[in-house]
């Protein structure tokens, strides 16, 4: 079965990035660093697997919630994040998720850290 996804993912017009032991597949229209949406559950939505969200997408999210936000403390931010994308608890597979958002929210200029350890919102 993998072989036959691997061939025919081969000859499609996609790509893909990895993080953590995740990989995330792309159009070829999209480009995962330029990512701008945040695909969020509302009330009658299936949510999607912590794993299947993208940490570009996840990123989305973290730009929304600090841009009104500003500042806060990482568990806080987990848990927003969480409850932006449908979870009320807290899994080791969320909180992996999350910090990978994270660290691609600093990547594109979204956080940054304060002395004391708190997210803050960088306006960018």
């Amino acid at each position: 079965m993998k072989a036959l996804f691997d061939t025919a993912f081969a000859k499609a017009d996609a790509a893909v990035t990895q993080a953590g032991e995740n990989e995330y597949v792309w159009l070829s229209s999209q480009k995962p660093e330029e990512y701008d949406k945040c695909r969020t559950v509302y009330k009658n939505d299936e949510k999607r697997d912590i794993d299947d969200v993208a940490p570009e997408e996840i990123a989305v999210g973290i730009k929304e919630i600090m841009s009104r936000q500003v500042a806060m403390a990482r568990e806080d931010l987990l848990r927003e994040v969480a409850h932006l994308f449908g979870f009320t608890r807290i899994t080791p597979s969320l909180e992996t998720s999350v910090s990978l958002g994270i660290k691609a929210a600093k990547n594109r200029g979204w956080v940054g850290f304060s002395e004391d350890g708190r997210v803050s919102y960088t306006g960018n």
